[in-house]
């Protein structure tokens, strides 16, 4: 899944209001664990740790998550431009292989 929490629960709603359109008694805890699986794993992951007990809870969980994720990743952008670094690759291509090895040197 590669969109948003948000669209994602968009979708998933409209879908379970069709199921409960055909089905009124279908078990809140098995739409809850179907959205839980759905999500994209470092939020699945975090959602899961709390055991929601409710789609609601699962989703506002969900959201959190996400935003706290989206947050660690500007903090972490904002840091490597501070630091001079602009992608880990570019870093690691400037660095440059030394020469000679240690095993190349003798040992007396």
């Amino acid at each position: 899944m590669s969109s948003s929490v948000t669209e994602y629960l968009e979708q998933f709603s409209d879908i379970v209001h069709q199921l409960h359109a055909h089905d009124p008694s279908f078990s809140p805890t098995v739409i809850t664990n179907r959205f839980i699986d759905c999500l994209k794993k470092e939020i699945r992951a975090s959602v899961m740790m709390h055991r929601p007990p409710t789609l609601d809870t699962a989703s506002s969980l969900a959201l959190l998550q996400e935003e706290a994720t989206q947050d660690t990743v500007m903090e972490r952008s904002k840091y490597n431009k501070k630091a001079g670094f602009e992608s880990r690759k570019s870093w690691s291509t400037s660095v440059t292989s030394p020469t000679r090895s240690f095993d190349d040197k003798k040992v007396s």
